[in-house]
């Protein structure tokens, strides 16, 4: 979470440093001292233990985070730490019983008395025990019911969060993790960047009734998955994951430039104004026509049923449908395809590369343009051998030949590019 507060570091050699420090939410004290006993019940700030042979006799609760990388420490007493805990060297805390932030211990021990962790857990090629069994390295989920619980969340956004209740507010900026939201009408006012999974979906038949806000995200490196329900996402300019929407949403993405793969199911339907880049494939599968004004380029496959992009330019592999208009698409990085259903006439006129033709179906297919061919099945009807980096001969379905290989392979013409070629 961005925050305009500086961390004030203090690096503890002797007791006068001790006694020079500010004691809040934002000292970060470094203990480099060795052999030294430092009495104090609380401390506010997060503590760092550098020195071998530190004691905090009295030391109960830590509201920041605390990381033990010395040898032959004590804090015999302690019970709490509000943020991260980390343990490289092993440290006895027999009374600890709450970590509300992420848990990572290197080396293998027993936390006899310790039952919440409120984050993820790290215990690589370690045996850590606590009171309820030994710990695997994992992430906890919170789960948010009431709002309450949605104000003690850790401020640094780094957890996975299954939002249960309906009517919450959840503050951050950032969050690295997971969200899940099941409840109805959930705003995050001021959440602006996500990296992780963001699920919306509810599990009532009026789901799509309800709305949740998220008026300044501008980007989600992630996946964001929607099922039944509404959502306004107003100023989202860049998801790097997929988008995926199921039964019966109704998304508009006015300010998304570039995305991941797109795949809308279950009658849903979304408007793409200014999205212009899909690094990925593009599926919908609606009964209303989906427009795609902007879009200039698909990464993987772009699957035109019931979908106008006029001003495409370039796509990975083309699933045609209908015959759609691609006056400006100049690019073809992979094959055509019409499936067997369809009946396509379509001239393209500014079609300049295509990666892989054969004889598929095809037919109703206009390339007035054509310059460059990558992989050309010879005895096509376009007789375009002139124009191919590489034509093969097709002996029979599972021979084929070029003018330096015999390629043996069961597989269709488009995909013995990807087999293992032995010399």
């Amino acid at each position: 979470m961005h925050t305009t507060d500086t961390i004030r570091r203090y690096k503890i050699f002797s007791e006068e440093d001790w006694k020079e420090i500010v004691f809040d939410e934002h000292a970060l004290i470094e203990v480099y001292a060795k052999d030294m006993t430092f009495h104090c019940t609380e401390i506010v700030g997060s503590l760092l233990l550098r020195g071998e042979g530190c004691h905090f006799p009295e030391l109960k609760h830590i509201k920041g985070n605390l990381s033990i990388d010395a040898p032959n420490c004590e804090i015999p007493l302690l019970e709490t730490v509000e943020g991260h805990f980390k343990m490289h060297c092993y440290t006895q805390l027999d009374q600890l019983k709450k970590v509300s932030g992420h848990f990572k211990c290197i080396i293998s021990c027993t936390f006899k008395n310790l039952e919440i962790i409120g984050g993820y857990v790290s215990v690589k090629n370690t045996k850590v025990y606590t009171k309820n069994g030994e710990l695997l390295k994992t992430r906890v989920v919170i789960p948010v019911h009431y709002q309450f619980q949605a104000d003690a969340l850790l401020k640094d956004g780094i957890f996975d969060i299954n939002i249960l209740g309906s009517n919450i507010v959840i503050p951050h900026r950032e969050i690295r993790g997971k969200i899940n939201v099941v409840g109805a009408n959930i705003s995050f006012p001021n959440l602006e960047f996500v990296h992780g999974l963001l699920r919306i979906r509810c599990e009532y038949h009026a789901g799509h009734k309800f709305t949740h806000h998220f008026p300044e995200l501008k980007k989600v490196i992630g996946n964001l998955k929607l099922e039944n329900t509404g959502v306004l996402f107003p100023a989202l300019q860049e998801a790097s994951g997929s988008i995926h929407l199921e039964n019966g949403c109704d998304v508009t993405f006015k300010a998304l430039e570039k995305s991941g793969n797109i795949t809308i199911n279950g009658g849903s339907k979304a408007g793409f104004p200014v999205l212009t880049d899909i690094n990925g494939s593009f599926q919908y599968n609606g009964s209303e026509t989906c427009y795609l004004h902007a879009l200039q380029r698909v990464k993987g496959v772009f699957n035109n049923y019931n979908t106008i992009a006029s001003d495409i330019v370039e796509v990975g592999d083309l699933i045609l449908h209908k015959n759609n208009s691609f006056e400006h698409l100049q690019k073809i990085n992979g094959k055509i395809q019409v499936p067997y259903h369809a009946e396509c006439t379509v001239n393209f006129k500014s079609l300049e590369y295509l990666g892989e033709l054969d004889d598929g179906g095809l037919h109703g297919l206009g390339f007035p343009a054509l310059k460059e061919i990558n992989h050309y099945l010879y005895g096509t009807h376009y007789n375009f051998e002139h124009l191919a980096n590489n034509v093969y001969f097709k002996i029979n379905n599972n021979l084929y030949l070029t003018k330096d290989q015999v390629i043996i392979s069961r597989m269709h013409f488009h995909f013995i590019f990807q087999e293992k070629r032995h010399p």
